[in-house]
């Protein structure tokens, strides 16, 4: 069982997770709850938890305060949040799990059960400065990325990404140093997270960063052309939409 404490302000609120928790989650063990910074950051040193679930937006401070002052991070995370309070897109992109209020029942599940599994913490230290970097900076090129393969967690940055081939359930990553990754995520959830950034889909299979677009040939069907000399195919479904967006670049 996973040794469990809330840190969580509305009292509403914790009661309705704790009850969620006891009825479905019987992997979860909660050892307390803390209601601000101070007394959260005393209760993490005390009970050394092995799962916090996070609220951000607290009396004192937010649910970042107490990342930064207790170091090392070696407890698995959830975070709560409001819908409008932070950037769902920051924890996406920095692949850290979260909850929205008010918090349903089969997504609470969902992440205990990501939890439950997940034994190694070594990552999650990257992964918090990933996910501090990305809601500090608004700009593309300082975006970031985490990807998880067979060998490694890797951080990359959404200028270093060429484009994206989808391969089954797999996503393979070209890179701008030439290498390719390989990351267990289909492809349709890259393109919802990556097509605010000038990543573009060009056919099933492919998504492109348009910052390496270098032509589109007409011949053979028509298909793209990037600057690495890749020829990326361009579907009959989406030729109207390049050439849309060729015309505003």
């Amino acid at each position: 069982m996973l040794r469990t404490i809330i840190i969580e302000d509305e009292e509403n609120v914790k009661i309705s997770i704790e009850k969620k928790l006891v009825q479905f989650c019987p992997e979860i063990n909660l050892i307390g709850w803390a209601t601000n910074v101070k007394n959260a950051i005393s209760l993490i040193s005390e009970t050394k938890p092995e799962l916090v679930l996070l609220d951000i937006k607290l009396p004192d401070g937010t649910g970042f305060d107490i990342l930064k002052t207790i170091k090392p991070v070696n407890f698995k995370l959830i975070f709560l949040t409001a819908y409008n309070e932070y950037a769902t897109e920051a924890f996406r992109f920095s692949a850290i799990d979260y909850l929205v209020k008010p918090i349903q029942i089969e997504e609470l599940k969902n992440a205990i059960s990501k939890a439950t599994q997940t034994i190694n913490l070594q990552s999650i230290e990257g992964r918090l400065d990933t996910l501090f970097n990305n809601i500090n900076n608004l700009s593309k090129k300082e975006k970031r990325l985490v990807l998880f393969t067979c060998e490694n967690i890797r951080v990359v940055e959404l200028n270093e990404i060429i484009r994206l081939e989808a391969d089954v359930n797999y996503t393979r990553f070209y890179l701008t140093d030439q290498k390719v990754i390989l990351v267990s995520k289909t492809l349709k959830e890259y393109d919802e997270m990556l097509c605010s950034y000038n990543f573009f889909r060009s056919h099933k299979s492919h998504l492109i960063n348009m910052d390496y677009f270098k032509s589109f040939e007409k011949a053979d069907g028509g298909y793209i052309l990037l600057k690495d000399n890749a020829q990326i195919p361009l579907s009959v479904r989406n030729k109207d939409n390049m050439l849309e967006l060729l015309k505003k670049m």
